[in-house]
């Protein structure tokens, strides 16, 4: 994620890196990988942001699929995650960039 994330300009990258994957399995497990770090407020304000938007792109999407008729299996969920966060990755670089 690395690599990605230097591509958008994310400050911090190689530290807030392992937090953005892990925000498939919980809201709050982003945020406590980089709560004893020293980055900076538009680094934090990425990870919780990007956190949120994992959680509700990943549980609203995954319960709908899963309880309609369409036949899919748990690995293409995962890819569905990975291509909604690298598209909120993108939108919410613009958005940082705006504010910070």
């Amino acid at each position: 994620m690395v690599p990605l994330l230097e591509l958008f300009n994310i400050p911090d990258a190689k530290i807030i890196a392992p937090s953005v994957l892990i925000g498939i399995i919980e809201l709050a497990l982003p945020t406590m990988l980089i709560t004893d770090t020293t980055i900076s407020i538009a680094a934090r304000f990425f990870v919780v942001v990007l956190s949120s938007l994992q959680v509700i792109f990943f549980t609203e999407s995954a319960n709908a699929i899963l309880e309609s008729d369409i036949p899919i299996k748990w690995w293409q969920l995962i890819i569905i995650f990975l291509i909604r966060t690298i598209i909120a990755i993108a939108l919410l670089s613009i958005v940082l960039f705006l504010f910070f």
